[in-house]
């Protein structure tokens, strides 16, 4: 079974109004997870872990996670997007800004016991920090 799982992915952020407090909204489309943080650093670290818990449960079960995808309309928006979008430092992201995220992975699978609720032994994946290692960040008005 696989235990080791790396790639670089593509996220797009965008501020949602409709959230209180007008959240960070973060889909990462090659695994079309989609999570979201009170700041963009905050959704980033939050996609890092929605990543980490849904690869590992492909590699668990024995799937494997990069047969995932978001559907051609959200690889267009983001083809789109790029097409207008500047490099961007991380901490001059401006409200209302789309920020695309090119970004490594890395999961190392290694197997920990944990003990389950009924006594039995459940192995698991030990997984390291969650936060995907940028390797490009753009803004899109």
């Amino acid at each position: 079974m696989r235990t080791h799982f790396a790639t670089n992915v593509w996220a797009i952020f965008r501020q949602d109004d409709a959230l209180e407090g007008k959240e960070w909204v973060a889909h990462c489309l090659d695994f079309d997870v989609v999570t979201q943080g009170r700041t963009f650093e905050h959704a980033l670290s939050m996609l890092g872990e929605a990543l980490l818990m849904v690869i590992s449960e492909d590699l668990s079960a024995g799937r494997d996670p990069a047969e995932r995808r978001a559907p051609e309309e959200d690889w267009l928006e983001l083809t789109r997007l790029a097409s207008s979008a500047r490099s961007v430092d991380i901490h001059a992201i401006q409200p209302g800004t789309v920020i695309l995220l090119s970004a490594k992975i890395d999961i190392d699978g290694r197997r920990v016991d944990e003990q389950q609720a009924d006594g039995s032994a459940r192995r698991t994946p030990r997984l390291p920090g969650a936060t995907p290692q940028p390797i490009a960040l753009l803004a899109s008005a």
